[in-house]
This record gives structure tokens, sequence and C-alpha cells, in this order.
């Protein structure tokens, strides 16, 4: 499965629209950040975050980012997201 899907990857982001190549790549990473060991990696990458929430600002407070973010500040059981969470925000 995995070979089969690397081709068309590749064709969209040689060939794809800017649209097709910026999904391919966020799609990409989210792909990686399933893998707990990537996580880390992912975050710690300067640019990789402001990059993902560059072009989708506006997308993602319609789509509802917002209330989500703001209940993992309120729960005291995900404190430790805090940094990341204020790292989203700060992009929005």
């Amino acid at each position: 499965m995995l070979a089969g899907a690397i081709v068309p990857i590749t064709n969209v982001l040689r060939k794809g629209s800017t649209e097709a190549r910026e999904n391919a790549a966020a799609a990409a990473i989210f792909s990686l950040s399933l893998i707990d060991e990537n996580k880390i990696t992912i975050g710690g990458t300067q640019g990789t975050i402001e990059a993902l929430v560059h072009g989708n600002k506006s997308r993602a407070v319609r789509a509802g980012i917002l209330r989500p973010l703001i209940q993992i500040l309120k729960d005291s059981s995900t404190c430790d997201m805090v940094d990341e969470v204020l790292t989203i925000l700060s992009f929005l």
C-alpha cells in the first residue's frame, strides 16, 4: 500500500497546484506525527508548526480549532500540552 502511494504523492508535489502541494505536505507531516518518536522531532523542528498554520489560519478558526485548544488549557490533566497549545494560539 505504501509503495503505491509514493508515486501519486510525488506527482502532486512536482506538478500539483500550490494548494495541492501544501495539503500533501501537511498530510505527510500529520502521518509522521502519528508515531510518538516523530512528534518531538516535528514539534522541535523550527518552522514546521508555523508552516502548517500559516496558510490555514482562517480555515482553522472557522473549523473550530479555538474551542479544543482552550479546553486543553482549562483541563488540568493535559498540563503537559500547555506550551504546544500556546504556540499554536500564537500563530493564529
